[in-house]
């Protein structure tokens, strides 16, 4: 059992708390649920476990080093695990069931321990400052009849939401390489999926370089399991295009994607299949949101605060600025 109540609070606030105790236990239980079931998305599709009637001949754990156990007299003739959708480990698919899954000191999701530390709060590396924020957008997508076209219309879409904290292990490191990726880890809520599905792995990249001279992008790549077990990958990118400053808005809210079978890695999307296609949209309201949830973590955090709006502003300057 868990209670958050105003002990949470570093002393007294003046006013009544009570709506301020509220969202701090709304956002504790939200962090919960995403940590529980980021640990429990593995699992997802395990069949059900068969279970004979006479007695144990083998059980096979040969990744841990045991070749059989023999229980003859408990009455079960064998244990059969089927195969699961794999878990993604560093950049190697490892897959559950009846064949040998070395764990060992192996990481899961981007370098973090498996099962460490809760979803919004990075791991602490030495001597570097780490920064994330959440970002939440929601729209529609088209189902896409198999070999056709994508649409990005909304019309006839189902809708499609995301809540994901992006976070910047290293912000030196973000700012400095071309890639400039972040780590994305959350959820994604979609009926065409089953529901609110956790991310298996993410990753975001802010402001590559487009097709053209002067563009810019912001790439989204979101792993994860549908609730029959399929493997899913939503893919987008917000295209920042030179022109008004009027646009400013539209191209930094607006996320052109596309819902593809498969977990598909960057430059494999062109031969993936997709299911759907479709615009997310972050409202006016959850932008004001976001900008609440920057957190940091080791040295000088307000630091790293200034040189990411610093280096964000100036891009947005670069393609929207006069000249």
């Amino acid at each position: 059992m868990y209670v958050a109540d105003g002990a949470a609070l570093p002393g007294p606030v003046g006013a009544n708390p009570s709506l301020t105790i509220a969202a701090l236990a709304d956002r504790m239980s939200t962090r919960i649920l995403e940590s529980r079931a980021s640990l429990a998305a593995p699992l997802a599709g395990v069949g059900a476990v068969m279970v004979g009637a006479a007695g144990v001949e083998s059980v096979g754990v040969e990744s841990v080093g045991v070749e059989s156990v023999g229980v003859e007299s408990v009455g079960v003739e064998s244990v059969e695990l089927p195969a699961v959708p794999p878990i993604e480990v560093g950049t190697e698919a490892v897959p559950m069931g009846t064949e040998t899954v070395p764990m060992g000191t192996e990481t899961v999701s981007g370098g973090r321990p498996f099962a460490a530390g809760r979803a919004d709060e990075p791991s602490v590396f030495e001597g570097r400052t780490s920064l994330w924020f959440v970002e939440e957008m929601r729209g529609l997508l088209t189902l896409v009849p198999p070999g056709g076209a994508a649409r990005r219309s909304g019309a006839g879409g189902r809708p499609m939401a995301f809540r994901i904290t992006i976070t910047i292990d290293d912000i030196d490191r973000f700012l400095t390489e071309p890639e400039h990726e972040a780590r994305a880890e959350g959820w994604i809520e979609a009926d065409l999926c089953g529901g609110r599905r956790p991310i298996a792995g993410g990753s975001f990249n802010l402001f590559v370089p487009g097709e053209t001279a002067g563009q810019r992008r912001m790439c989204y790549r979101l792993r994860f399991w549908d609730a029959d077990g399929r493997p899913r990958t939503l893919a987008g990118h917000k295209e920042i295009l030179p022109g008004a400053p009027t646009r400013l808005w539209l191209d930094t809210s607006t996320l052109h994607a596309r819902l593809l079978e498969g977990h598909v890695e960057e430059g494999g999307d062109d031969d993936a299949a997709v299911v759907a296609a479709g615009t997310l949209r972050i409202l006016p309201s959850d932008l004001v949101r976001m900008l609440t949830t920057f957190r940091t973590a080791g040295p000088d955090g307000t630091g790293a605060v200034t040189r990411f709006c610093r280096f964000f502003l100036g891009e947005l300057w670069e393609v929207y600025g006069p000249g």
